[in-house]
């Protein structure tokens, strides 16, 4: 009982990881095209 709850535990952390992870790409995306439009546009 003990093990599978700690697996359970760092699954979810596993998983909310991955999110944050792929959160963080897409704010780089955002941050590059958003750069680029200021640029194209001055």
């Amino acid at each position: 009982m003990f093990l599978s709850d700690r697996l359970t535990k760092c699954t979810n952390l596993d998983q909310t990881l991955n999110d944050f992870e792929s959160g963080m790409e897409e704010v780089k995306i955002w941050i590059r095209n958003a750069q680029t439009r200021l640029t194209t546009s001055s």
